[in-house]
């Protein structure tokens, strides 16, 4: 694996992680990327720094319960081993339309590949 390709992972990770976390959505995603300048920072910060970035008690508590139980190599693997792949709002390949939403996803899972044809496209995955 060539070393963009590893940082990148490494950095997806982040994303990935913070995604897991309930209450912590595109606004809160953006107050952490504006106040820590990127994710693994801020996945790292105690609990002051984050509240000082705008993290509100639930999902400050939410963030400390996630970070204790869960690994973020072994989300990255499920996700590879599912055959997907994580896009973030830094990604190039991140759908340009989709980015220019009001509150983007943050994260996006995708397999197969996301073709010029696709601009137009959607899909309702959930309820």
């Amino acid at each position: 694996m060539g070393e963009v390709t590893s940082t990148k992972l490494s950095a997806s990770k982040y994303w990935v992680g913070f995604n897991i976390v309930r209450g912590i959505g595109p606004m809160k995603f953006r107050a952490l990327l504006d106040h820590f300048g990127d994710l693994e920072q801020a996945w790292h910060a105690d609990a002051d720094e984050l509240k000082e970035a705008g993290l509100d008690q639930r999902a400050l508590e939410n963030l400390m319960t996630t970070r204790s139980t869960i690994s973020l190599d072994d989300e990255m693997e499920k996700t590879e081993r599912l055959g997907a792949r994580v896009l973030t709002w830094d990604d190039s390949a991140y759908p340009s339309r989709l980015l220019n939403i009001y509150n983007p996803p943050p994260v996006l899972y995708v397999k197969g590949e996301i073709l010029d044809e696709d601009q137009w496209a959607m899909a309702v995955v959930g309820t």
